[in-house]
């Protein structure tokens, strides 16, 4: 590995996901039938109350009803076979003018995984799914560049293969885009901090991002080859 990417934020990234994902609901409910003598009835009930309620969630989540996203699916397989695949289904409500559309749907999904499909098997689904989602959130990190210095002092940090080296430390906030400088370095942000090796320089690109480069013919580097060489 000679580069390594670290963005702003990295400490608390799984939050920032968190946020940023759209909100969904999934449910799912069990009605085991050959598409043949499906009780479409009871397939659109089952879906009318799974929206229902996964409406219900979202806008007690802050949704708009009419910025929800539905989308059906079935878990289906040929009859007698003990595993199912994923078969996306249109957004009902379904009945029988719904046959063909859905083996077809069944079948593509089907010879996508497997690459064939089998003729002349009953279809079977097994349950009946339903995703409902709102629009991904729109945050951003973007922030200025402080005003202040780069450098917050210095202080002995311990890196394996080189031992304690006196090591500068950065403000995070202060580096700004298209800044380079070499190692040994501590990048301090609130989050979290980045510790950078003597045998490595880094540079801040325009999303601010951290990228790390590793010099292969580092002391440490030529260890870890060595090793390889070894265990080869």
């Amino acid at each position: 590995m000679r580069k390594l990417i670290v963005p702003m934020g990295a400490g608390v990234f799984s939050a920032f996901g968190f946020l940023v994902a759209a909100p969904a609901v999934d449910e799912v409910r069990g009605y085991v039938c050959q598409l043949e003598s499906a009780d479409w009835d009871h397939v659109n009930a089952i879906y009318a109350e799974m929206q229902a309620h996964c409406g219900a969630l979202l806008v007690q989540a802050g949704g708009k009803p009419e910025d929800i996203a539905w989308s059906w699916s079935a878990d289906m397989r040929y009859l007698g076979q003990g595993f199912e695949i994923a078969v996306p289904l249109p957004n009902g409500p379904l009945g029988s003018g719904n046959l063909d559309a859905l083996r077809q749907s069944f079948m593509a999904s089907y010879e996508q995984r497997f690459d064939r499909i089998v003729r002349d098997v009953p279809i079977e689904a097994v349950n009946w799914r339903l995703m409902a989602s709102l629009p991904e959130q729109n945050i951003s990190l973007a922030y200025q560049t402080a005003a202040t210095s780069a450098v917050r002092g210095a202080r002995k940090v311990y890196f394996s293969g080189f031992g304690e080296v006196e090591t500068t430390v950065y403000d995070r906030y202060a580096l700004a885009p298209g800044s380079r400088f070499d190692g040994p370095a501590v990048i301090e942000e609130r989050e979290s901090s980045c510790s950078i090796g003597p045998d490595c320089s880094f540079s801040i690109d325009t999303h601010f991002n951290l990228v790390i480069d590793i010099r292969y013919d580092s002391p440490v580097q030529q260890h870890v080859q060595t090793a390889q060489t070894v265990l080869v």
